[in-house]
């Protein structure tokens, strides 16, 4: 984390030549939003069917002295796993979550995180995602999900608000890009419009369909990446 956000930075890591861009305005996402001092500002990157990101939890992330708080890591496997599902261009919301921590996350050391679709039936989406030591591959902590896509009207709007732009393939024709937010930023909700109606309120989203007969279909594993 900075002491003062700047848009289109996305953190301190430098894109590498074979990515393109998934473009949106800056916001202030606690995970992911450059505009947020307080929050993780997590540099992501995307591929078909997965994301992932590479960084370092600050000391004032700890729970226990010198560890990740639990909640944390909860937010860092959620995040990654939410844009896997934005890699198929659908705004994915979070229906159930579960975690195994399997071993103790230290501050101030590289992590990455990596989150993956690995089932698909219409709006349901199915994912994994894990948090990893770069140096060794350990996993030290696992993470199952369900996430329902947004509706198209749903969709619609949330596209308008954070002005995305999708993705825009590397040069080379790769199919891999990095998350850049650029300004004008998105206006809080407290004050946000979408005419004389008042401030912007997001619509409900429908998690029917979640229940344990709710079963996605397995995704090809050969069209990722």
């Amino acid at each position: 984390m900075t002491s003062e956000p700047t848009p289109g930075l996305g953190g301190v890591e430098a894109a590498s030549a074979g990515e393109g861009t998934y473009g949106l305005a800056a916001h202030r996402c606690f995970a992911c939003g450059d505009l947020n001092a307080r929050g993780i500002r997590m540099t992501l990157h995307m591929e078909p069917d997965r994301a992932w990101s590479d960084l370092t939890l600050d000391a004032t992330l700890q729970g226990w002295d010198g560890i990740a708080h639990g909640g944390i890591l909860a937010t860092l496997l959620d995040e990654a796993m939410a844009w896997a599902t934005a890699s198929r261009e659908m705004f994915g919301f979070t229906a159930r979550m579960t975690i195994e921590y399997r071993k103790p996350v230290p501050v101030g050391i590289p992590i990455r995180v990596e989150g993956r679709i690995v089932q698909a039936k219409r709006r349901l989406l199915r994912t994994e995602a894990s948090i990893l030591d770069p140096a060794t591959g350990e996993e030290l902590a696992h993470a199952k999900g369900v996430y329902v896509a947004a509706s198209e009207d749903r969709a619609r709007e949330m596209r308008a608000r954070y002005r995305f732009r999708g993705a825009v393939d590397a040069p080379d024709g790769s199919r891999r890009w990095r998350v850049v937010q650029s300004l004008p930023a998105v206006e809080p909700a407290s004050v946000a419009s979408d005419g004389p109606g008042g401030p912007w309120v997001p619509s409900a989203v429908d998690l029917s369909g979640v229940g344990p007969g709710a079963t996605p279909e397995p995704v090809d594993a050969r069209g990722a990446g």
